[in-house]
């Protein structure tokens, strides 16, 4: 009998059927990895987007509009002054905030759009679904964006974000909706190309479009469906008031304090020089984390931080275990010595990003490494138009417009960082190391058949099933 028990005591270990023998499982076995994990019950975790947003904050010094709700998170939590995506394009961006993968090593390289577009090239771990088999209730607001579907396990789900009154209504519908830890990924439309000035009459006084001046790393853009700047900023302003909403029905719920809010952009907006680009514009984002009690309030961190950092922070918090095939891919680090205000003089020196796929048929592939000043994109398709190399110092020149490539005294150093971009590219399995895969997905928009989606991932063009609109 006693040997019985316990094998029974042994497989509820290895299974977690509990919440609370899960927990202790993983945080055993986070701290014999050598891992930061937190103590105590499992956190609630919200993960936010805005869409397209880049640092049109006020915390982060853009005070074109007010943004109380977003600076707030920057006076209650940590502020991230060097927080990057690792590609500027949405679908490819989520797909690294939900598996601590880059996108040429998840496979989704593009929009995951239904009848034509991407998915990663099979269901990663990810985030929720990670989370659901540890206990946590698991739901998402707005779209999710990355397929397939098989990758991600959500107990409530909702579509529209654009109408902030409702917004607040899912969110609190989902609190409702279950006990114990949640997981929610909230994702905001705005400021996304192609949205009205005003939804429900808010923002309540939206600028005139001839009131904000063109964004200084893109004079004279206009995004894609030919807004302007101002138009932009009325979709912050709106975002902004729906996040105030869900963060007041947050503290009203009672569990404020047991939620580990973090905040951020998904890439660049969507004007020249900004997303589908590896410059600043395109993968610098906002970022700002908020857990009471663990996160230093009003704290700003200037480390390199990446969104491959996402998942073993997450999992961190709620002291679960990256799983092995993630663990052993993943670049991506835990950031609770950073929130908790602890020195990192071992954190990365170096912050790598891409660019493959937007649509199908906008393919402009470019890796990109940072180093201190210094910022090299080497673009793998160059044309009469587009350099192979760009070369910046950005203490000099942060909106990236006087190309240093050429310049014989700062050669040692663009080829420093051209090495170790090409280090990182064969660490991570780059599949356009290859030139033959690089000339097959140039040719992948002749491959596409409707209504049957197509991805990419390994290097190889492959047909998948039927796609569903997301």
């Amino acid at each position: 009998m006693k040997i019985n028990a316990f094998w029974r005591t042994a497989t509820n270990l290895v299974l977690g059927r509990t919440r609370a023998v899960a927990h202790l499982l993983g945080a055993m076995m986070l701290m014999f990895l050598g891992g930061t994990v937190a103590v105590g019950a499992p956190p609630n975790i919200m993960l936010i987007t805005g869409d397209d947003l880049g640092l049109q904050l006020g915390c982060y010094g853009d005070h074109t509009i007010t943004t109380p709700n977003m600076d707030r998170l920057a006076t209650e939590g940590v502020r991230f002054e060097a927080a990057y995506v690792t590609q500027s394009s949405c679908s490819s961006s989520r797909s690294s905030i939900f598996t601590g993968l880059y996108p040429h090593q998840n496979g989704q390289i593009g929009l995951a759009h239904g009848g034509q577009g991407f998915k990663m090239d099979r269901a990663w771990p990810t985030l929720p679904a990670i989370l659901k088999q540890t206990g946590y209730r698991t739901g998402h607001l707005g779209k999710v964006h990355v397929f397939p579907n098989a990758a991600f396990k959500w107990d409530f789900e909702t579509q529209g974000t654009r109408d902030i009154q409702q917004v607040r209504q899912d969110f609190v519908a989902f609190l409702h909706s279950g006990k114990g830890p949640f997981f929610l990924k909230l994702s905001f439309l705005d400021p996304h190309d192609d949205i009205p000035d005003q939804v429900a009459g808010v923002p309540a006084q939206p600028l005139a479009h001839d009131a904000v001046k063109d964004f200084p790393w893109s004079p004279g853009g206009r995004s894609e469906s030919k807004r302007t700047p101002a138009s932009f900023y009325n979709s912050v302003k709106r975002m902004d008031e729906a996040l105030g909403l869900v963060l007041k029905a947050l503290d009203e719920s009672g569990q404020a304090d047991n939620t580990l809010v973090i905040f951020l952009g998904d890439n660049g907006p969507p004007f020249p020089r900004g997303k589908q680009s590896c410059y600043e514009s395109g993968l610098q984002e906002p970022l700002l984390i908020r857990w009471p009690g663990h996160a230093k309030a009003g704290l700003v961190r200037d480390e390199f931080v990446s969104t491959v950092d996402f998942l073993p922070t997450v999992l961190a918090a709620a002291g679960v275990p990256i799983p092995k095939v993630t663990a052993e891919l993943t670049e991506g680090r835990s950031l609770l010595p950073l929130l908790e205000g602890k020195p990192a003089p071992q954190w990365r020196k170096t912050l790598f990003g891409e660019m493959n796929f937007h649509t199908p048929t906008l393919f402009h592939p470019a890796r990109s490494v940072r180093e201190g000043k210094y910022k090299l994109i080497q673009n793998l398709m160059p044309s009469a138009k587009v350099p192979a190399i760009e070369f910046f110092d950005l203490s000099i020149d942060p909106y990236e417009f006087k190309n240093l490539a050429d310049v014989r005294d700062l050669a040692s150093i663009r080829d420093g960082m051209l090495q170790e971009l090409m280090d990182w590219r064969k660490k991570t399995n780059d599949p356009l190391l290859n030139p033959a895969t690089l000339r097959e997905w140039s040719r992948i928009p002749s491959h596409l058949d409707q209504p049957t989606g197509t991805y990419v991932g390994n290097g190889k063009s492959k047909s998948g099933g039927k796609a569903t609109k997301e």
